[in-house]
């Protein structure tokens, strides 16, 4: 029955394209804003109103750096608040971006471009809020008690995913919304179309 707020970027798209909604389980994102940033802060409004419901933050990297200083506001109130950060070191939009449109120069979008982030768990650690670094699978059953409300909070979970990683499909600039990128071939495209496709 959680309450579950997205920051934007690749986290936003990859929960939507994923994630099943379950009877009871909210998700709240400031649509058509989509600022970096948002969903700690309204993950704390939530969790500081609604003391006995599961209030859960889903940030990229990049976004928990915009307001990581709200540990301390958490801690201080004691809020049990699950932090999940999907970590890929980097701004994977603005690098699907470089990617499409500036040769994959990464520029301000990784460490090799001139990118710092520190690690979230010594972060979390010295604001006394406990963290845990995920980097494989073998973490599930400690991600069950998680869900099961076996583990005490505000907790967060630094989860380490490929940095190479994309967001598809993908609406390109240009195109119609029903025919994202990786493009499905002309043939079959056209003949599943039930109106005539824009000439492009």
């Amino acid at each position: 029955d959680a309450n579950i707020f997205l920051d934007t970027g690749c986290a936003l798209a990859w929960i939507m394209q994923t994630f099943k909604v379950k009877s009871g389980q909210r998700i709240f994102h400031d649509f058509n804003n989509t600022a970096m940033g948002w969903a700690l802060p309204a993950a704390i409004g939530a969790a500081s109103y609604e003391k006995n419901k599961k209030i859960i933050c889903i940030s990229g990297d990049g976004s928990f750096m915009m307001n990581i200083q709200e540990l301390a506001t958490i801690k201080h109130l004691k809020l049990k608040l699950l932090i999940i950060v999907i970590n890929n070191n980097g701004y994977s939009m603005i690098k699907q971006t470089q990617d499409q449109w500036l040769n994959s120069n990464y520029l301000a979008s990784s460490i090799e471009g001139g990118l710092g982030f520190p690690n979230f768990c010594e972060v979390g650690n010295s604001f006394g809020i406990d963290s845990l670094n995920i980097n494989s699978t073998n973490y599930f059953e400690t991600l069950l008690r998680i869900s099961k409300g076996n583990i005490k909070l505000p907790l967060i979970l630094d989860v380490q995913i490929d940095q190479r990683w994309r967001v598809t499909p993908q609406v390109k600039f240009g195109r119609p919304n029903e025919d994202p990128s990786p493009l499905l071939d002309r043939d079959i495209f056209n003949k599943e179309m039930i109106i005539k496709p824009i000439d492009l």
